[in-house]
């Protein structure tokens, strides 16, 4: 009985918490819900370069030869990495932008992929330009201690664990008969990972010594090449809901706190957001 009560306590909490949001933010949800059926309107302009770039930040013993060029340590370091080695940086950049196409598609836009090269929009009409700035794949270690107490003896170890850092400098601007009107505005995401582990002392009660036993799941490939697919469909589900606000903004220009909202893909159903996917870097004055 009490624990049905609790379960009746708690539904009626969720039920105020979401009439309490319905009611703070109708109209940023009704003027949301206006732009998502006006999607299959909007044109985006997708523009890419051809490759991503990779860096390998791991700390190796050509960094102090004084007379080899900082072009031939940077490839150097990059045929040594154990990650960045696998990868083609073309293939790296097609698996995320066609992903993200595929998702701006599937979500209603109009979207057309073109390359860095390209001076001539294929679109005359107006359009959003989404320029994608640069790509970066960083190759580095974590380093990580251990350790346990047995005895009044402090027992340590001391290993790396490898780890990559992706990062994304995306350009919003709007054509106008296929030109950009103004100067870009510029985005920034990033994506962490690092190796998984697991560790732990055991003590070697024959030769009264602790030994330490780790195994490690290393990042690979595949799961480089799979994270930029899903970051590809994740970032265009982040550009809908950046395009969302900006267009309650622009219809509810003098509403103070305004509330943020995103959009459940597979429901629908919009829902309030503390911060955007996105950070806007902006030029100090």
């Amino acid at each position: 009985m009490l624990k049905m009560r609790k379960l009746e306590l708690k539904g009626i909490m969720l039920l105020s918490v979401a009439f309490l949001f319905l009611i703070g933010c109708v109209p940023e949800k009704k003027i949301a819900a206006e732009y998502l059926t006006t999607r299959q309107n909007i044109i985006i302009v997708l523009k890419a370069p051809k490759w991503v770039k990779m860096v390998s930040q791991i700390p190796d013993s050509i960094d102090s030869v004084p007379d080899l060029s900082e072009e031939y340590k940077y490839y150097a370091k990059l045929k040594k990495s154990r990650i960045i080695s696998q990868l083609s940086e073309s293939i790296l950049m097609d698996n995320y932008v066609t992903s993200m196409k595929r998702g701006l598609d599937l979500m209603g836009y109009k979207t057309y992929l073109v390359s860095d090269q390209d001076t001539v929009m294929p679109v005359k009409e107006n359009a959003i330009l989404v320029n994608i700035g640069q790509i970066e794949l960083d190759e580095g270690i974590h380093p990580i201690r251990d350790e346990v107490k047995y005895r009044n003896h402090v027992y340590a170890a001391d290993f790396d664990l490898g780890k990559i850092e992706l990062h994304f400098w995306i350009e919003l601007n709007r054509l106008e008969n296929g030109v950009p009107a103004k100067s870009p505005r510029v985005f920034y995401t990033t994506f962490n990972k690092i190796s998984e582990f697991e560790g732990h002392f055991n003590l070697d009660e024959g030769t009264n010594t602790m030994k330490y036993y780790s195994k490690s799941l290393d990042i690979t490939r595949a799961y480089v090449m799979g994270t930029m697919i899903k970051l590809g469909y994740n970032h265009a589900i982040g550009l809908n809901t950046l395009l969302m606000n900006e267009y309650i903004g622009y219809k509810l220009p003098d509403k103070p706190n305004r509330a943020l909202l995103s959009v459940d893909n597979e429901f629908g159903l919009l829902y309030q957001i503390d911060e955007l996917p996105f950070i806007e870097l902006k030029e100090q004055p």
